[in-house]
């Protein structure tokens, strides 16, 4: 019987954990762990690993991974309400499972490093809770068979040098009995005991979750069967991250007429064949500030520093006329416009008067070529990739983070389509700016916009607003700071930091309808990022963290 689920809430909240008894009875519970020991060898049998030697010091400490592709019994843990509703006290509505594994303490197992989940996937400082493990106990849990270890009060650090030097003194064991589950959230700093006992095992399973924000530690998609995929409901998918849109939207996305219905949006109704007059935007309307072009072969080193100095650039040619026609040919079958009522997610983000085509990769094998440019994998590995070294109880633990395409979309902006919200791309991650100096290494995303024709203020390129990368977020742009980035060569990407301000306006007076072809990879510990800065016909690609 769960007992007191608000109680255990509110204690989540300010300490970091909370224990709910008797969420497994004790036969459910028994159970469950003989079919770990089943899960066990299936695991060993298709060749992973039980004993990690970079998390645990011995083989008598038993870790299986993946449990959502062994047993239909973990699969229907993850939904358990009682799991479900402590996370989304402190994640809110939407998570994604990070991870579901389970670690069995034998007799002799030694204690791995001292951590917390947010330090080991998160750069500091850790100013929220974005994680949370619910551990479920499938025997009981004690100091003497290697139960895990805490520090009260430590889910109130916010940086790695708040971890005293004596914290290994401060330890103190969660105690449970099989059925059991304990909560713990990102920030609370623990260790697996050492299991003391001559023939008492310690079985836990641990559901990772994080907010949806961040980067998965398993990539479902790939690790899950397809066949098991299509077996799922609805809410397991999006918990896995396999629902076709992988990442939440915050933040006020007001269309621009909506938002700035004066300053930005003033303009009289025009016709099919006369495009709508833009009082703000007159067609010799001139920025005080333009976007750099320069040639293909530009040295990777200047490139970054005009990328660090203005948040984007322009290459010239950097893709063949013909690649971009293999391209539309590759796209076609998918260019037929979606019903209204399909547009789902994207509904009220993109105007309904343009066509989106997400996937690009799996789409285009031209297209999937071209994000293994040199040039691109220079660009994204020499602003993403993160490395460097952590102090763990004394040990350098050296750690390296590789960038991730997060999507790749292709927007075609049709005729009358509205300006899309002035905004920026890493608003998906929470990203706050100006609380500390601007760095290009440590951005969450880069953006390259591969033009699939001619882009113009008039048929709708891509608004920029230059330097704005380095703005904190109280500054928002004058009207004569906004620049587009047009384009007079379909073959020339538009690279960019996604910190830059930047909206869609509207479509296009031409027939090209101007197709973004959009990629890009996400930053450290951050997965799920969106291309929303395309011009009338794009390719998007967004690399992130």
């Amino acid at each position: 019987m769960i007992s007191n689920l608000e109680g255990a809430k509110a204690h989540l909240k300010e300490h970091g954990w909370a224990r709910i008894p008797s969420v497994l009875n004790k036969a459910d519970a028994a159970h469950a762990l003989a079919r770990l020991w089943k899960a066990k060898e299936a695991s060993e049998a298709c060749g992973e690993q039980t004993f990690q030697p970079i998390l645990d010091p011995d083989p008598s400490n038993v870790r299986v991974f993946y449990l959502p592709e062994l047993d239909e019994l973990f699969r229907n843990m993850l939904t358990h309400p009682a799991g479900i509703d402590l996370t989304k006290s402190v994640l809110g509505e939407k998570f994604l499972v990070s991870n579901f594994s389970a670690n069995i303490a034998r007799p002799g197992s030694k204690s791995m490093a001292l951590h917390s989940d947010q330090s080991i996937v998160l750069p500091e400082p850790w100013l929220n809770v974005w994680a949370v493990n619910v551990i479920w106990c499938l025997t009981r849990m004690t100091k003497e068979n290697g139960a895990t270890l805490y520090i009260p009060g430590s889910n109130k650090w916010m940086r790695w040098e708040d971890v005293p030097h004596n914290a290994p003194d401060l330890l103190v064991p969660f105690e449970a009995d099989a059925g059991d589950i304990v909560v713990i959230d990102g920030r609370l700093w623990h260790t697996s005991g050492s299991n003391v006992t001559e023939d008492e095992d310690r079985a836990i399973l641990f559901a990772y979750c994080s907010a949806p924000y961040m980067r998965q530690l398993v990539n479902w998609s790939a690790k899950l069967p397809k066949e098991l995929q299509e077996t799922l409901s609805p809410e397991l998918k999006e918990m896995l991250g396999l629902s076709h849109i992988g990442y939440h939207v915050y933040g006020d996305l007001r269309y621009m007429d909506d938002k700035y219905p004066k300053r930005l949006e003033a303009r009289t109704p025009g016709t099919k064949d006369q495009p709508a007059e833009l009082e703000s935007f007159p067609q010799d309307y001139k920025p005080s500030t333009h976007i750099s072009e320069f040639p293909a072969n530009t040295p990777i080193k200047e490139i970054l520093s005009i990328i660090d100095r203005d948040g984007g650039l322009i290459l010239n040619n950097l893709v063949s006329l013909e690649e971009l026609k293999a391209i539309e040919d590759e796209l076609a079958p998918y260019t037929q416009p979606s019903k209204p009522e399909d547009s789902g997610f994207f509904k009220g983000l993109v105007p309904q008067e343009t066509l989106l085509i997400g996937g690009l990769v799996g789409k285009s094998p031209t297209l999937s070529t071209i994000c293994e440019h040199p040039v691109l994998t220079h660009l994204h590995q020499s602003i993403l990739t993160d490395h460097g070294v952590r102090k763990v109880e004394g040990y350098d633990l050296p750690y390296h983070i590789d960038p991730l395409l997060s999507c790749s979309l292709s927007f075609r902006v049709g005729y009358g389509a509205a300006r899309q919200r002035l905004h920026r791309d890493d608003g998906t991650h929470l990203v706050e700016h100006g609380k500390k100096p601007y760095r290009l290494d440590r951005e969450a995303q880069l953006g390259v916009l591969i033009a699939g024709c001619e882009t113009t203020q008039a048929n709708g390129a891509t608004m920029f607003v230059v330097g704005s990368h380095r703005w904190d977020d109280e500054r928002e742009p004058k009207l004569d700071e906004i620049t587009f980035a047009g384009r007079s060569s379909p073959c020339s990407p538009f690279f960019s930091s996604l910190t830059v301000s930047h909206l869609l306006i509207a479509g296009p007076t031409q027939k090209c309808n101007p197709a973004p072809h959009s990629s890009s990879w996400p930053h450290v510990g951050m997965a799920q990022g969106i291309t929303a800065s395309l011009a009338s016909h794009e390719f998007s690609m967004v690399y992130s963290l």
